[in-house]
């Protein structure tokens, strides 16, 4: 039988053989059947960047209610900015008039403007009570997409003339705003708060100011004078350009 020759062991495996097991040194990884190997548990490590400090979440949350609040003061005012800065809605309450009492059409310019009575808060006013100030008078209907476009343009004349100018607004449509329900005051509500309306609006319960102004379509503007004369009229949307250079003329004199 051939017998298989043993080959020299190189100078690296007798190195290995000679040296120590590094393992052995440490009780690591070291492997018998008497004790088994143990595992070097790993650890990850967190790194920091130096001089960064964690996010205190307190002062995250106390600037946050700080923002809110200074956002519900600032809403505040610009909803209180020009005419009376109401945004409740008052109710009309006169004059009585006869149920086939209607101009027939828009009324011209040079004509009293009709009186109009409400409530507003539980406080009465009225046109005539204006008496000494330009009015922009407009009828609306909530569910008038024209109407709904216009609350931007009013606004802006709000913003711009203040108390320089009384701004009212009055129903005129006996439907709500989906068309289907009766007109409320309910209702109005929702159209002022949806469309940011801020200046004055008033629910007419019997469309006595759309029937003593000859409303046909929406929404209608007049522009009352300091002495209770219509000195312009207009159906549809105006732009606030428009309107702008129809109150200086009227401002001017």
């Amino acid at each position: 039988m051939a017998k298989s020759k043993s080959r020299p062991r190189s100078r690296a495996s007798a190195a290995v053989a000679a040296a120590p097991n590094a393992a052995a040194l440490t009780g690591v990884g070291k492997a018998s059947p008497e004790q088994p190997a143990k595992v070097a548990p790993r650890r990850s490590r967190v790194y920091r960047r130096p001089g960064r400090r964690s996010l205190d979440w307190r002062w995250i949350a106390v600037g946050l209610v700080a923002a809110l609040f200074v956002a519900i003061i600032a809403y505040n005012a610009l909803s209180n900015r020009g005419g009376s800065g109401s945004t409740t809605v008052g109710e009309i309450t006169g004059p009585s008039i006869g149920a086939q009492q209607r101009a027939p059409s828009t009324l011209a310019v040079g004509t009293p403007a009709p009186n109009l009575t409400w409530t507003m808060n539980g406080q009465p006013g009225s046109i005539e009570a204006f008496r000494g100030q330009p009015i922009l008078l407009e009828f609306f209907a909530t569910w008038c997409p024209h109407c709904q476009a216009e609350t931007a343009v009013l606004r802006q004349i709000q913003s711009k003339y203040g108390d320089r100018l009384q701004i009212v607004a009055v129903s005129a449509s006996p439907n709500g705003m989906d068309q289907r329900s009766p007109s409320s005051i309910a209702d109005v509500e929702r159209f002022q708060s949806r469309f940011n309306a801020t200046y004055p609006h008033y629910f007419d319960r019997d469309l006595v100011g759309a029937r003593l102004y000859g409303v046909t379509s929406f929404p209608t503007l007049y522009l009352i004078d300091r002495n209770g004369v219509i000195q312009y009229a207009a159906e549809g949307e105006v732009p606030e350009s428009i309107l702008s250079a129809q109150i200086d003329r009227l401002l001017a004199n």
